[in-house]
């Protein structure tokens, strides 16, 4: 089988003397390991694509067992230059793409995932100075991107629209909002402020081109932190 496809690199290695490892998320396929044989030293097959972050069209083969791919060849796209000269941003898409790495990635969800990546490096290059609350936004995104979907909009129990709920809680099992009346026959809620609840809400239906300069107050990025950390200890049994 050989088949072609745009893919972003998400790691990279050597081995034996000019061979490479990679790692790369493709729109079709989702995350997989490929081998780029000769591949540090190719002028011609590889030339400028092997680095973590760039975008490669690449052509793919299975070896002849099919338990791994091989990459023929690959022409560059795009590199990201921008991003990776500034250690601030390089930084910001690194702590994006250590939590993408930590995630198991579906075949079905790997398009939504690869263009959320794509567009947060793009937005990262684009923009000189970046919000560093950029990072968390995408985790949550992510997240949203893989299949948590949670409603935000009304109290799960008595149906009370959030905008007239004071003091309400987030069941991070479940994905609902419980206004205090409701929220004592709901188990794992965590409170928060109805700033945060909507500011998570909001993440749903923008982009990483919306998210770059966004710093909400202080006290709804208390509370925004500790919902995030709340849910990768419960869903994902990651650090956040």
């Amino acid at each position: 089988m050989e088949f072609s496809d745009k893919c972003l690199i998400l790691r990279t290695g050597g081995f034996r003397e000019y061979d490479v490892w990679l790692r790369v998320l493709s729109p079709q396929f989702g995350i997989f390991p490929a081998f780029a044989f000769g591949g540090s030293k190719s002028r011609r097959r590889f030339c400028g694509c092997l680095d973590v972050f760039n975008l490669v069209d690449f052509r793919i083969q299975y070896n002849r067992r099919r338990d791994y791919y091989i990459l023929q060849e690959g022409s560059l796209l795009r590199g990201f230059r921008n991003l990776k000269r500034s250690g601030y941003r390089l930084g910001m898409a690194a702590n994006c793409l250590r939590f993408l790495n930590s995630l198991q990635i579906s075949s079905e969800d790997a398009v939504h995932v690869h263009k959320i990546l794509f567009d947060s490096l793009a937005a990262l290059e684009d923009e000189s100075s970046p919000s560093s609350f950029f990072p968390l936004i995408f985790k949550v995104a992510l997240v949203f991107c893989i299949g948590f979907r949670p409603d935000m909009s009304n109290c799960a129990g008595c149906g009370l629209s959030l905008d007239r709920i004071q003091n309400p809680g987030f069941d991070i099992l479940g994905g609902r909002v419980f206004c205090p009346g409701c929220k004592s026959s709901a188990r794992g809620v965590v409170s928060a402020r109805n700033e945060a609840l909507a500011f998570l809400h909001r993440i749903k239906d923008t982009g990483p081109v919306d998210w770059i300069q966004w710093c909400p107050p202080m006290r709804v990025r208390q509370d925004f932190l500790r919902l995030v950390d709340a849910f990768v200890n419960c869903h994902l049994q990651l650090e956040n």
